[in-house]
């Protein structure tokens, strides 16, 4: 086996890679939109991690999301007719006339929006659900850490509690290539959400990962490409708004 071939062999194993969904949600988005962007910066992400690469797998997913929220943003104006958002002493607003196919609003978004300001316009406007807004903060948590080359210390398995009459089951699971029971795909890392530290729950189950996959240098990658798909989904659920 060459040694791409190897690369995707094991991304396949750490990652369930929705390519349908990146397609789907491409076709519902809108001229003047972020569709083009929102598959490129996924692609590239993907592209990353298969590449063995750590932190730009992270980075280019949460640049993927950001231009997620930018379409979600410019098709709930277009419905709605405004989009308002207060940050401190300043509202940041967006009015059904400025989405034009000339891509000036989403050029607006890009320049005078953060990653945390969209997600929370998209949570204040009520456009996604609780566990959508936490997910998306866990991605932008992972690149905040990513971006500052300051990493969130690896998750190491020995951390998870287990019984001892569960450990020799665990233990054969894993010298067999196998994963931990569902009941132990779980670990918890810090998020910030208004301010407040959170705990955030990464279920690997849910987030289509397999942890135990890749060496643990990896794993937050993984995570992020796992909170990607996972929200790319969420979004393909309710696209199109308008």
């Amino acid at each position: 086996m060459c040694e791409m071939s190897k690369r995707y062999d094991d991304a396949t194993k750490a990652i369930r890679w929705d390519r349908k969904v990146l397609v789907e949600v491409y076709a519902k988005g809108i001229e003047g939109g972020f569709r083009r962007e929102i598959l490129t910066f996924a692609h590239e992400a993907y592209q990353a991690f298969i590449a063995d690469l750590s932190r730009a797998p992270i980075i280019m997913a949460a640049e993927a999301l950001h231009r997620i929220n930018g379409e979600i943003i410019l098709q709930y104006t277009r419905t709605t007719g405004e989009v308002e958002y207060k940050f401190g002493r300043k509202t940041w607003r967006l009015e059904r006339e400025e989405v034009q196919p000339d891509f000036k609003a989403a050029i607006r978004i890009m320049k005078e929006t953060t990653l945390r300001d969209t997600i929370y316009i998209l949570r204040e406007n009520k456009v996604v659900d609780e566990q959508t807004f936490l997910d998306m903060n866990a991605l932008r948590r992972l690149r905040n850490e990513a971006t500052h080359a300051f990493l969130l210390s690896p998750i190491n398995p020995a951390d998870i509690p287990l019984a001892k009459e569960e450990l020799l089951e665990v233990f054969e699971g894993m010298l067999s290539n196998e994963f931990l029971p569902l009941k132990y795909r779980q670990k918890e890392f810090p998020i910030n959400v208004n301010g407040k530290p959170q705990k955030y729950i990464v279920d690997q189950t849910r987030l289509g990962i397999e942890l135990m996959n890749v060496e643990y240098r990896r794993w937050h990658a993984v995570i992020a490409l796992g909170l990607l798909s996972t929200i790319l989904q969420a979004v393909n659920k309710i696209l199109p708004l308008c």
